[in-house]
């Protein structure tokens, strides 16, 4: 069964702040940055009872990549340098070898691990706030965080300015 979920960046907020709700627009789970001038600073995702999971940008790399620890393993989530659209590989933990690729125009995403989709995510166009709509294929724990944390991830991305270049890696 599908698990349909939404990330929004928050209003106004100094550290950073994203919800991600579920399709009746319940809190599941909050990411919040905290604030770093000199490092690239740690986001922790947390759900309301505890921590899930916490990522943090490497500073000095060639290509954007994010180190991360959950409850389900560590990995490394790195940005392809130079494409047409922005594309994601995960290493290490469950999930190693999964790839996230978005289209041409950065509006649709595809989360996949070997043959099999985990999740397809589109960006709504017409909303105050920066807003994705995540269907994640199947309603595990495992597929929901891990989508979560990459969403989290091509947010901060985007944000910071590592849109795509053209190129080839």
């Amino acid at each position: 069964m599908n698990k349909i979920l939404t990330i929004r960046n928050k209003l106004l907020s100094l550290r950073g702040q994203m919800d991600i709700n579920d399709e009746y627009d319940q809190g599941l789970y909050t990411a919040r940055g905290e604030l770093s001038f000199f490092f690239s600073p740690t986001w922790r995702i947390t759900n309301s009872h505890s921590e899930i999971a916490t990522l943090k940008r490497r500073r000095f790399s060639l290509r954007p990549t994010y180190d991360v620890t959950s409850q389900f393993g560590n990995y490394t989530v790195k940005k392809k340098w130079l494409s047409w659209s922005r594309h994601y590989t995960v290493s290490g933990g469950m999930f190693d070898g999964a790839t996230a690729t978005g289209n041409f125009l950065d509006l649709e995403f595809s989360i996949k691990h070997g043959n099999r989709e985990i999740a397809s995510v589109s960006e709504r166009l017409v909303s105050l706030r920066d807003t994705h709509v995540i269907i994640v294929n199947k309603d595990e724990s495992p597929d929901v965080l891990f989508t979560c944390v990459l969403m989290v991830i091509m947010q901060l991305d985007k944000r910071d300015g590592n849109g795509s270049v053209v190129g080839s890696d």
